[in-house]
């Protein structure tokens, strides 16, 4: 009886596994906790807010973190930011809340180019193709 061939084995073997790679999740899960401690620490290094600062600041990320959904709407994303903006503000300096704003304005062009290239939700692409004709 003849050998089958490495390539076919290794097609199969490749065919096996791509699968099981592509089911682990990308990044785990952060906690409410551990985005609020994240973001607060970011601030931290680029603000440098005083112990004060920072202990408010992260009850206000802690706050905006819990709420934090994946059914919400853009309309509930945009005012959650404005109410954090305008929290933050209460807390920082003027000169802090200049280099925040403008740390904004330059993460605004990067994550826009991030968020074209993820793919968009099923809901919204029945949207979207929701004026097309069905085709049978």
């Amino acid at each position: 009886m003849k050998k089958p061939p490495l390539s076919l084995f290794s097609l199969i073997l490749l065919f096996c596994l791509v699968p099981l790679y592509a089911q682990e999740p990308s990044q785990p899960m952060r906690t409410p906790e551990q985005i609020a401690a994240k973001q607060t620490e970011r601030l931290q290094r680029e603000l440098t807010l005083t112990p004060q600062q920072r202990d408010t600041v992260y009850a206000i990320h802690l706050k905006y973190a819990r709420m934090r959904s994946p059914e919400a709407t853009h309309e509930e994303v945009q005012s959650r930011m404005e109410q954090l903006r305008a929290e933050l503000r209460k807390v920082l300096t003027e000169e802090q809340y200049r280099l925040l704003q403008q740390r904004w304005r330059e993460a605004g062009p990067r994550r826009h180019a991030v968020q074209r290239m993820m793919p968009r939700p099923a809901e919204t692409l029945d949207t979207i193709t929701a004026g097309r004709p069905q085709q049978e």
